[in-house]
């Protein structure tokens, strides 16, 4: 057999290795790093925003919202597109406890207050559904057919459960992935939830 080939077989086989060895752990703790970074400043946001007086840091939806974020910070080694897929089927049809909160706990601000910090909370989820789509290889392959399917399904429950409704299936399925996302971050927040 030719030197060369076994050579360049060889340097193939190792530049693979690394290739896989930066791309499926290296690259994945730079992510976590870089949304816990993200999310850290999106709460630093909130609290210059809190401190010029948007809102007094005793008021309850700006506790929730930060206990929110401390959770995204916290669980975000766990945060991946399989978890989402199953909060969206598991929590399809629910009530969730956290949106039902958020809504009663901004029903009596000031409504530039309440639409600035829905603001937030948009950021937050966006931020973190762009990592879990990231830090998830199989997004681009398997994962995202799945969640388009996830998506589509929650958005049919939701309307026939609602009888219809005045808003878009695009609202309703990103109010229903988002609120399930966010009450599993707000458990983790609040410390219901203790990393394995």
């Amino acid at each position: 057999m030719n030197p060369d080939v076994i050579y360049n077989a060889l340097a193939s086989l190792v530049s693979l290795a690394i290739g896989c060895y930066l791309y499926f752990w290296r690259f994945r703790s730079y992510r976590i790093d870089r949304f816990r970074l993200e999310m850290f400043r999106l709460r630093d946001e909130l609290f210059d925003e809190a401190d010029d007086g948007l809102i007094d840091f005793n008021h309850p939806a700006y506790g929730m919202l930060r206990s929110m974020m401390n959770g995204y910070i916290r669980f975000a080694g766990r945060l991946n597109l399989w978890l989402i897929i199953a909060l969206v089927c598991l929590t399809a049809g629910l009530d969730v406890p956290t949106e039902e909160s958020w809504l009663k706990t901004t029903s009596t601000l000031d409504p530039k207050v309440r639409n600035r910090l829905n603001v937030y909370r948009d950021r937050m989820g966006h931020l973190a559904m762009k990592h879990a789509m990231i830090v998830s290889p199989e997004a681009h392959v398997v994962g995202l057919p799945l969640l388009i399917v996830a998506i589509i399904t929650v958005a049919l429950r939701h309307r026939t459960l609602n009888g219809g409704g005045t808003s878009s299936p695009y609202q309703q399925t990103r109010s229903t992935v988002a609120a399930a996302i966010d009450d599993t971050a707000f458990a983790y927040g609040q410390g219901e939830l203790l990393p394995v």
